[in-house]
């Protein structure tokens, strides 16, 4: 069984460079997908990798958001008649040593189902005071055996995606361009009755935003107006797409209603972010999907 690893950068950083680098043993094929839409720094990044042959960047010259990033590297990996894709974000932290135990799971565990359209690790979210060491002793279960969760939805950071499977079904909706792209695929994945496991063993870390908020054990990241944008005009078109009557009518009024409240209570910039909500809903009614005010050219 192949499984190649994909990673989808946004002007990263030298340490989020110097993190992917160490990757560079671990798999046959290290597929990096690069959004950063200004010519001069793409290729600056591209010459960091260059000199790695296990290494294939894909540059797009244009922000195409994470869908079609996503869509992308699955496609990449099929051509090479790869399994599994493990998909990365640019500043996640997967330790080597845990790749490669949870390589190792997945090709034991798919021998087992071949049910499985998709594998996640537990995430363990990095707050700015906590190490990745600090991290590790905190979620230390102390204990060998496999630990196997049953999921709805998992995000695609650290996901090992069946390309088998996703050949077989619509892929990741580019409409939604970032927001909700991995419930979607998830949601797919359960009407196919395909199952979703978290492998407990397995961490990955993941770094909360500067301006996250732990409120009654709820932790609360702020978000920008655009990505607030996002946030309201997807959800709608996520619950329209895949639920009926009252339920979805309750689902879109509850968590519209909890984004606003929250920002009215929370966050900075209270008015462009409301503003911002108020156009999401303006858009999805008017059918403007894909990226923001690029919807003409899709």
């Amino acid at each position: 069984m192949e499984i190649s690893i994909g990673i989808i950068l946004y002007f990263p950083t030298i340490e989020n460079i110097n993190q992917i680098l160490t990757l560079k043993d671990l798999v046959e094929k290290i597929y990096l997908y690069d959004n950063t839409d200004d010519k001069e720094v793409a290729s600056k990044i591209k010459k960091q990798f260059s000199n790695h042959m296990n290494f294939e960047y894909i540059n797009g010259k244009t922000n195409d958001g994470m869908a079609k990033a996503l869509n992308n590297l699955c496609k990449r990996a099929i051509k090479h008649k790869h399994d599994f894709i493990i998909t990365l974000d640019q500043d996640s932290i997967f330790e080597k040593e845990e790749i490669e135990e949870y390589i190792y799971i997945i090709k034991k565990e798919v021998n087992k189902d071949y049910g499985i359209g998709l594998f996640g690790p537990q995430i363990v979210y990095l707050d700015g005071k906590l190490s990745v060491s600090d991290s590790k002793k905190k979620t230390n279960n102390n204990t060998n055996e496999l630990q196997i969760t049953n999921r709805e939805w998992i995000i695609t950071s650290g996901s090992a995606i069946n390309l088998s499977i996703f050949s077989n079904m619509e892929g990741f909706d580019e409409k939604y361009f970032i927001d909700r792209v991995d419930h979607d695929y998830c949601k797919q994945l359960r009407n196919h009755n395909k199952k979703i496991v978290q492998i407990n063993n397995i961490q990955l870390y993941q770094h909360l935003g500067n301006n996250t908020k732990n409120i009654l054990m709820y932790t609360y990241s702020e978000h920008n107006s655009l990505r607030n944008y996002y946030m309201f005009r997807n959800r709608i078109y996520y619950y329209n797409k895949f639920y009926e009557g009252v339920e979805k009518q309750l689902k879109i009024v509850l968590g519209s209603a909890k984004q606003m409240i929250l920002i009215l209570i929370f966050d900075k910039n209270k008015y462009s972010k409301i503003k911002k909500i108020v156009e999401g809903y303006q858009s999805y009614k008017k059918g403007e999907l894909y990226e923001y005010n690029n919807y003409i050219n899709r």
